[in-house]
């Protein structure tokens, strides 16, 4: 999934974070399930999240997962909010989506 990932995170196609982590775990996406995802990348995810985070949260479907997630991405990154993942620069953009992807796949 990881590879999907990197394929389309600002590809062709010009995925931003959440719609990549949406187009790399879900097969059967549509251009609708991408478009509710095109206004969460670049820190407008709700609570400033990353937009990659934020989708894989809402992927998970699960409170718990979703917070182990952002716990992740906060002990690699420094933050799981956009702006301040910018900011720290210890990750880049790519890297939290090729991050997030992972532990989609590996917590189903």
């Amino acid at each position: 999934m990881k590879a999907k990932a990197m394929k389309y995170f600002r590809g062709l196609e010009m995925y931003n974070c959440a719609q990549t982590i949406v187009k790399a775990c879900c097969e059967k996406c549509t251009n609708e399930d991408l478009a509710k995802y095109k206004n969460a990348g670049s820190g407008k995810a709700p609570g400033g999240l990353c937009g990659s985070v934020y989708a894989g949260g809402v992927l998970l479907a699960d409170e718990a997962k979703a917070q182990l997630l952002e716990k992740a991405v906060q002990e690699q990154s420094g933050s799981a909010k956009c702006k301040e993942i910018l900011k720290l620069r210890k990750m880049s953009c790519r890297d939290v989506v090729g991050l997030v992807a992972e532990f989609v796949e590996k917590n189903p």
